[in-house]
This record gives structure tokens, sequence and C-alpha cells, in this order.
């Protein structure tokens, strides 16, 4: 197979779906004498906030001097995105080679009485055998659905296990309850292992300890710093942010939840400060270029992995650890990919990530007035989404994102009205129009015409000396689409 076969291969495999179960995955690892066993990795899971928290951990890590592999997904432009080894995408001929190597493999797995591999699964097997070819130092790994059945669990023993957050996600696979989502998310925690989450939804975090327990595990947690008082003591979690949890009275001393705290210094245009305190210092000041209040909680998650990689054994200096958290950049996420008129492209694809565009617009571009260019996928949360993200808006242009499982741009845009509405008459302001809404049905026209009216100032009194924002938004398949009109690939 050339690179083009090989991307057709794979998303023929779609007709597969998502499948639970690890049989599939140690019978094509096992095939390639299991290279995962090889990968010095840190694993990544949760609802939000996973690909920043690779992002920054893998740019500390580089910093630190380390050759440093990451797998991430989506992609937004290219699938070579995902195999990133020192911010360099694997290359299209390494892809198609390997590609064909699993697909020999997997085309044999039913004559031996397992189920056909998935997507994911043959992309994962490539991944864990290129980084092992690769001979990287550190591979971050994010898992891809869950984490107790999700593929990238076959990894043995984590140096570091991460559990971001838990919110309502993929409920349809993963559970109707926070409960029930956590039990699958603690899943990547493995026996005598190392935990950091930044969980704080008691019944979470609850399902999260008692695993942790379990396994025998390390466990770490990431929470705001109390507002008045000293930080609630080891093992006195009870008088935190984190709520009442079950007593730790009867581990040993070193599985004693640790808590790691952080203050919110500033949040505006240029990104974010904040101090954090792990088990072993203190970091003032700490600068980082994402975007976002919800950043500085991404941001204390990723330096507690970097100390518990020390506790591990891995060097890493507190200058290294402040010039990557500086640099780190991920694509797709509240990014700025033009100045004038502004336009800011994230990929906001459930209640919880639209809650976060929608706080991170209110609070850095207060004074801006708003066009929405939004496309969802059918299976998300529709409705809750357009409620987060229409009230900032004055324009919404519903369009639809590059993927069979798109919504419907008309039916995005009746629902888009309705949000609109209730906005209105929530507010009561009986003077305030409900947003314009309208269909452009190809997503590059739809953000076109959203800048050049922007630019133009369409519609809008000459006296309105609000600057325009375009906000492009909804799914990381639109994302993906329409970041070419700006940048020819992905880097970070």
């Amino acid at each position: 197979m050339d690179y083009q076969q090989s991307m057709d291969y794979l998303h023929g495999l779609a007709r597969f779906g998502w499948k639970p179960g690890l049989q599939r995955m140690e019978y094509l690892l096992a095939a390639l004498g299991n290279p995962e066993r090889e990968l010095r990795a840190i694993h990544v899971g949760g609802t939000n906030g996973k690909g920043s928290t690779c992002a920054m951990t893998t740019a500390i890590l580089r910093e630190a001097g380390y050759r440093v592999a990451a797998f991430t997904k989506p992609h937004l432009q290219s699938y070579t995105e995902r195999m990133m080894i020192d911010g360099r995408r694997i290359p299209k001929a390494k892809v198609a080679e390997l590609i064909t190597r699993i697909a020999a493999i997997a085309e044999r797995m039913e004559a031996d009485g397992v189920d056909h591999a998935t997507e994911f699964e043959v992309s994962t097997a490539a991944m864990f055998q290129y980084f092992a070819e690769e001979r990287v130092d550190l591979a971050v790994v994010e898992v891809g659905l869950g984490g107790l059945l999700d593929s990238t669990n076959t990894l043995p023993a984590p140096l570091v296990s991460v559990i971001t957050n838990i919110d309502y996600d993929h409920t349809d696979i993963l559970g109707s309850s926070l409960t029930e989502i956590a039990a699958q998310k603690a899943g990547i925690v493995k026996r005598g292992g190392f935990l950091v989450t930044a969980t704080q939804a008691p019944e979470a975090l609850t399902v999260i300890e008692a695993k942790a327990r379990e396994m025998g595990a390390r466990l770490w947690r990431v929470a705001p710093a109390p507002e008045r008082g000293a930080a609630p003591e080891r093992g006195a979690l009870a008088t935190s942010k984190l709520g009442a949890l079950a007593s730790t009275d009867d581990l040993p001393p070193d599985l004693t939840p640790d808590l790691v705290t952080y203050r919110q210094l500033a949040v505006d245009r240029d990104g974010c400060r904040l101090t954090v305190t792990t088990p072993r210092q203190t970091y003032d000041d700490l600068r980082v270029q994402l975007l976002g209040a919800h950043q500085v909680g991404n941001a204390a998650t990723t330096v507690a992995v970097i100390d518990a990689l020390r506790q591990r054994g891995v060097i890493v200096d507190d200058d290294a650890l402040r010039r990557g958290l500086a640099k780190a950049r991920w694509p797709g996420r509240l990014e700025v990919v033009q100045r004038d008129p502004l336009v800011i492209i994230d990929g906001a694809h459930n209640h919880a990530g639209a809650r976060v565009v929608r706080q991170a617009i209110q609070t850095i571009f207060p004074d801006h007035r708003v066009t929405l260019v939004v496309g969802i996928l059918a299976d998300k949360e529709i409705q809750a989404v357009l409620g987060e993200l229409v009230p900032l808006a004055e324009e919404v242009i519903a369009t639809r994102p590059d993927s069979p499982r798109a919504a419907d741009p008309a039916a995005v845009a009746e629902e888009a009205r309705r949000a609109a509405a209730e906005a209105r008459r929530a507010a009561d302001q009986a003077g305030r129009l409900a947003a314009s809404v309208r269909v452009i049905d190809r997503p590059e026209e739809a953000v076109a015409t959203a800048v050049d009216e922007a630019a133009a100032g369409s519609g809008h009194a000459p006296a309105d000396a609000r600057p325009p924002l375009v906000l492009v938004t909804g799914s990381l398949y639109l994302i993906g689409k329409v970041r070419g009109l700006w940048f020819r690939e992905v880097s970070w």
C-alpha cells in the first residue's frame, strides 16, 4: 500500500465501529513482538484537557533534552499529526509501511477466532511499533475513548497515568453517570503505578481513589488552592474544594493521597500565569501561552505530571519546566489564526468544552462583536453546546463539519434560533434581538463569508466601535477542514 491506500484501508475499518475489549489489540501486538513493552510512557486520559496536557508535557520533556514521542487524536489536517516525535510528524511512507504490515496481521485474525481489528486499534498498534522502532526516550500517549477498554490500555506499566477530569461525554458507551464514566476512565491505573488527576467531582473522585487503593497506586490530586487559610495537609483533603472523600487512615504513608494546588495569577490575551505547589516544591509565576482559564488547571496538572516523573527517575530541571510551559502550543484549541479581524478556532465538541469556550470569550474578549460559525456532529450534545455558544453571538452561521456523522446544518440552525430566543428571554432584554441565524453548508465558504463580513462591518452601524471576532467551533472535524485556510500543516 502507498499512503493513500493505507488511509483508504483505515477508513474502511470504520465499518467495525468501536468494540470493547483488549483481545484484538493483544493479538496485534503479540504478532508485532509486543513493541508497547519497550516504551517509557505517560498515559493521559480524561474527558477534556487531554490534548493540552499532552502538548505541555511533551514541550517540557523536549526542553529537558529528551527525544519525546506523542500520540494524540483526532488529527486536524493530516493523519500524520497523530504520531509525532520531537514535533515532527510521522512520514507518510512510514505510515504506509506500518499499515501494510499490520493489515496483513489484521486480515488473518478472524481465521484465528478473533474479531477483526478496528480503525483505532490498527492505528494504536502502528503507533506502538513506530515509537519502539525509533527508540524514543519517552512517549506521551493519549487515551482514545474511556480508558479501561481503550486500545492504548495495553501499555503495561506507564511511568505516570493521568486523568485530567471527568465530565459527561460518550454516555452511550461509557455510562450515563459520572460514577460509571469514572470507572471507565480509572481503568488506566496500573498496579503499583502513579496517578495524577485534576478531577473534582466528588462522586468521580471516590471511584478514582478506590481504584488507586485497589491497585496500590500512588495518587496525586490537582485542585485550586483554598481561598482562605493554608492548603490542606497530606491526607486531610476533606476541608479542600474536593469535598468529603473516603477515609485514607488505613493507607500506608506512601499511598496516602497528596494534593497539588494552584493559584491563578492572570488570564488574558497573552495566555495565563499561575503558581503551583506540589509535594515537591512551589513554582511561582509560571507562564502559558495557551488561551483560557481552563488552561490554568491543565498547566497545574502538567506540572504535577512532571514532578511525578521526577520521582520516577526522569530528570527535568526547573528551567526546562518553565520554558516548556511557555512554549507549548496546541493547534485548534482557542487558537488565534488571524488578528484583523480577529478569528479564533476551537474544536469544542461537547457541553463542557463549549462552556470553556464561552467563559474564555466572555473573560478575554468581552468587548467584541461575535460572529459564530458552528458545525456539530449529530451524535453530540447539540442543544447543550448551542445553549453555551449562541448567547455569545449576534450572528450565527451553521455549517457542516467534514464528517459523515455531521449534523444537518439546517437542524443546527433551527436549534440555534431556539437557543437565541431563550437567551433573550433569560436576559429579560426586550430590546435585544435574537441572533441572526443562517446556513452556509460548505465550511470554507461559511468561514470566508464570516471573516469578510466582519472585516467590512456588514450590518452594523458606523457608530458601533466594537471590534469584530469570528469564532469557529463545534467540532474538531470542522476545525480540521477550515484551518487550512491559514496554515498548510499542523506542528507543535
